[in-house]
């Protein structure tokens, strides 16, 4: 009886455990959109691997898209001009975001960009205008150009190392 119970306890603390992470697994990206309603991809197979769910959960108020596999990268024009788009969190595998990846997510105020990305594309951020802080990762090497021109309200911005690609900021 001891043993079944400490083995109770065990698999209740290692649940919670993961339960508690706040990160994405390798097979997920997290988000919340304005409305509190489900955003869809502007081009579905730019991750890396297939969607296979996209739910919105609005007690949690985070809407979660599962893949078929590990998520390797944000792709070119992934979440372009999903103007709902407020909150992304993606799994520490992604390494690199494509160009116009979010360009035109005028309500996008925050993304965690997780260490392990190497680079970020081309006009990748460009045109979010609700984005008003930004932490890029010492992962980091490589920004493209204009990769966030038009993030007006972008006040604190951290950058733990690389380069800065021609106007990234314009």
């Amino acid at each position: 009886m001891k043993k079944l119970f400490l083995l109770l306890a065990l698999a209740l603390t290692v649940y919670g455990t993961a339960m508690a992470d706040d990160t994405p697994a390798s097979n997920e990206i997290w988000y919340t959109s304005m409305n509190k309603t489900q955003v869809t991809p502007y081009v579905t197979n730019a991750f890396g691997a297939t969607i296979q769910s996209n739910v919105y959960d609005t007690e949690a108020d985070r809407g979660v898209i599962s893949f078929d596999g590990t998520v390797t990268n944000i792709g070119d024009l992934a979440f372009y001009r999903c103007d709902e788009l407020v909150f992304v969190k993606y799994p520490t595998t992604v390494t690199s975001i494509g160009e116009d990846a979010f360009n035109g997510c005028t309500k996008l105020s925050s993304i965690d960009l997780q260490e392990g990305l190497t680079s970020i594309g081309v006009r990748a951020f460009a045109g979010c205008a609700g984005m008003e802080e930004l932490t890029i990762p010492s992962t980091v090497t490589s920004i493209g150009k204009k990769a966030f021109h038009g993030c007006t309200t972008l006040s604190t911005l951290t950058v733990k190392n690389g380069s800065i690609g021609e106007d990234a900021f314009n």
